[in-house]
């Protein structure tokens, strides 16, 4: 069951999104590219410490079926998997 914590804050279950791991097809990239850009919800980031790093958001970049990287040159971030809902264009429906 989810709720509410005693102090009303935090909520004491969430919710588990299903992921989906690499290879990307063609059309996976492009949802996510566009996902990435698109400033409709929060892109994905890199997790790592950048004080060295020009980019401030630290937004990962896709640039193949192989997944992310960090936009961040020379961090060597890479990541294999996406929430299903960013790579099938269903995340414009969500916030339409």
């Amino acid at each position: 069951m989810t709720g509410m914590s005693d102090e009303g804050e935090l909520p004491l279950e969430m919710p588990q999104l299903a992921r989906v791991t690499v290879p990307f097809t063609g059309v996976q990239q492009a949802s996510l590219n566009d996902f990435q850009i698109s400033g409709t919800w929060h892109p994905y980031t890199c997790p790592l410490d950048h004080d060295w790093c020009d980019e401030p958001e630290h937004i990962l970049n896709v640039l193949n079926e192989e997944g992310f990287t960090c936009s961040c040159t020379g961090c060597g971030y890479t990541q294999d998997w996406a929430y299903a809902y960013t790579v099938d264009w269903s995340w414009r429906r969500k916030n339409a």
